[in-house]
C-alpha cells in the first residue's frame, strides 16, 4: 500500500514535467551505440501512448526512434544512441531533438538538448587519414635528407604524447630507407632522401597508441614528383645601389624583378636584416631604421642576398646579390666655442699676442678637417688681427696716440665643412684698444 502511494506521488510530479520542456543531457563522446541519453515516466491510462522523434538539429543518423514501454497507464521513454553514432565533440558538441507525446487527443512538443563533451582519453583518428583511402602528400625528389614531410593532428590529445609508429614493411628495394614519425606526429623523410625515387609512390600505415587501450590507425601516402627544372631567374644577377643616409625608414631602396610564375621574395642573408626589408609579394626593399652613419655602425656598406621563388614550388628558385652603399649626407652645421668673443686689451699688446683658439666640431663627422676664414666688418680692411690655423692672435702693434688708431675692431671667423652640400657656422669677435687691461665676456 506504500509503494503504490509512492508511485502515485512520483507520476504526480513527473506527468507535468515533459510538457515543460525543454531538457538536456551532457555525454561524453566516447559513448557509443545503445547509450541511453533519457528517461521519461509518462502517465497515459485511456489510450495506448507514442512518443516520436521529429527532427534532429543538425541531421544526424546518431539517435534511435524513441522506445515508449508500460502497462495499466504507466509508460517508461527511452532515447538512446544508434548503431551509426560516432560522436566527435569537436566536429559537432550539441544537438537538439524534437519529440512529440501523444496520448489520445493530448499532443505536446518538447526539445531535448545533447552536449557531447570532450573525452581527455580518447584519441580521434579523423579526417582523410583515417579514411578508406588515407591521406595523399606529394613531395619534391629534391627535399632534404631528413626533411620534414607531414604533421599528424588527432583531436584529443592536447599535449599528451602519443606513441606513433609505422607498422607497414619499408624494406629495399621498394622503399629508398625508412620514413620516420616521432611522438609528436612529425613525418621525416629518410635519411638518404629521395633521389631518384621521382613517380614512386610509398604507403605508410601509422598506428597511433595512447596507453594500453587507446589507439587508432590511418594511412598515409607519399607521392614523389620529378624535381621540375627551375624557371625563376633574376633580371640583374647583381646590382649595386646608392642611397642618402636621411632616408626615413620605409623608403623605397630599388625593386629587384625576377622571371618566373607566382613569385615571392625574401632576404635570406643577412637574416635577420635590421636595416632594409622586401616586400614578399613585389619585391620592394625599403630601408627598416635610420640610417644615420654616426650612430649606426656598419651602415654605409649592406650585402644583401635576395631569392625569388615560386609560391607552390618553393624549390623552383634564384638568388641575387644586392650591395647598398649609403652616402653621408651634410645636415648640420659646425658647432664652434666661443661663439662670441669680446675682448679687451692694451695697446702694448705684442704681435702674435693670442686672444683665443676656436674649438669647432663638425657632427656630421668627428674628425673631419674645418676651414677657418677671418672676415673683417670694422674698418674693413683692418690689420689688427690674425688667424693662425684656428687661433685668433694679434697681427700688428696698436698705437692709440696716432690719430684715430684707438677704436674698437669687429670681425668674424666663417668655419666651413667640406660636406655636400658645404655648411658653415661663424663665431664674432670683438676688439678695443684700451688702457692695459683684458678682460673676456
Amino acid at each position: 500500500m506504500m509503494m503504490l502511494r509512492l508511485l502515485e506521488f512520483l507520476f504526480a510530479l513527473l506527468i507535468p514535467v515533459f510538457p515543460s520542456l525543454p531538457w538536456s543531457t551532457d555525454i561524453l563522446e566516447s559513448k557509443g551505440p545503445g547509450t541511453v541519453l533519457q528517461t521519461f515516466l509518462f502517465n497515459c491510462s485511456s489510450y495506448m501512448p507514442t512518443l516520436e522523434l521529429l527532427s534532429v538539429k543538425p541531421p544526424t543518423s546518431f539517435f534511435n526512434k524513441p522506445s515508449l514501454q508500460g502497462q495499466k497507464g504507466l509508460y517508461r521513454g527511452k532515447v538512446t544512441l544508434s548503431s551509426s553514432a560516432r560522436l566527435d565533440a569537436l566536429a559537432v558538441n550539441y544537438y537538439e531533438l524534437q519529440l512529440r507525446y501523444t496520448c489520445g487527443n493530448f499532443v505536446v512538443d518538447g526539445s531535448f538538448f545533447v552536449h557531447v563533451l570532450r573525452d581527455p582519453g580518447r584519441i580521434h583518428c579523423t579526417g582523410a587519414f583515417a579514411s578508406p583511402a588515407g591521406e595523399f602528400i606529394y613531395v619534391p625528389e629534391t627535399v632534404t635528407p631528413g626533411a620534414l614531410l607531414y604533421t599528424l593532428l588527432l583531436p584529443g590529445l592536447g599535449g599528451q604524447r602519443a606513441q606513433m609508429n609505422i607498422t607497414s614493411a619499408q624494406d629495399p628495394p621498394v622503399f629508398p630507407g625508412p620514413f620516420s614519425i616521432d611522438e609528436h606526429g612529425l613525418l621525416r623523410a629518410p635519411s638518404q632522401g629521395l633521389r631518384g625515387q621521382a613517380q614512386k609512390t610509398f604507403q605508410l600505415q601509422i598506428l597511433v597508441s595512447l596507453g594500453k587501450s587507446q589507439r587508432c590507425k590511418g594511412m598515409l601516402t607519399v607521392k614523389v614528383l620529378p624535381a621540375p627544372p627551375s624557371h625563376v631567374s633574376f633580371l640583374k644577377k647583381a646590382q649595386s645601389i646608392t642611397i642618402a643616409e636621411d632616408l626615413v625608414p620605409g623608403s623605397e631602396v630599388v625593386q629587384v624583378q625576377a622571371r618566373g610564375l607566382n613569385l615571392l621574395y625574401e632576404i635570406i642573408s643577412p637574416r635577420p636584416s635590421p636595416l632594409y626589408s622586401i616586400g614578399q609579394a613585389d619585391g620592394v626593399v625599403r630601408t627598416t631604421a635610420p640610417l644615420d652613419l654616426v650612430r649606426v655602425q656598419g651602415a654605409v656598406v649592406t650585402k644583401l642576398q635576395v631569392k625569388a621563388f615560386e609560391r607552390l614550388r618553393p624549390w623552383a628558385s634564384a638568388v641575387s646579390d644586392l650591395t647598398v652603399i649609403v652616402r653621408a649626407v651634410n645636415q648640420r652645421p659646425p658647432r664652434c666655442h666661443p661663439a662670441l668673443l669680446v675682448t679687451q686689451i692694451p695697446e702694448t699688446a705684442l704681435e702674435g699676442t693670442v686672444l683665443d683658439t676656436l674649438t669647432c666640431v663638425d657632427p656630421d663627422s668627428a674628425g673631419a678637417p674645418l676651414d677657418y676664414q677671418l672676415r673683417f666688418h670694422s674698418p674693413p680692411d683692418s690689420a689688427s688681427l690674425r688667424l693662425r690655423g684656428r687661433t685668433l692672435e694679434v697681427n700688428a702693434t696698436l698705437d692709440c696716440d696716432a690719430p684715430g688708431a684707438c677704436f674698437q675692431h669687429l670681425a668674424s671667423i666663417l668655419v666651413s665643412d667640406g660636406g655636400q652640400p658645404q655648411m658653415t657656422a661663424s663665431s664674432t669677435t670683438s676688439l678695443e684698444d684700451s688702457p692695459p687691461l683684458l678682460w673676456i665676456a
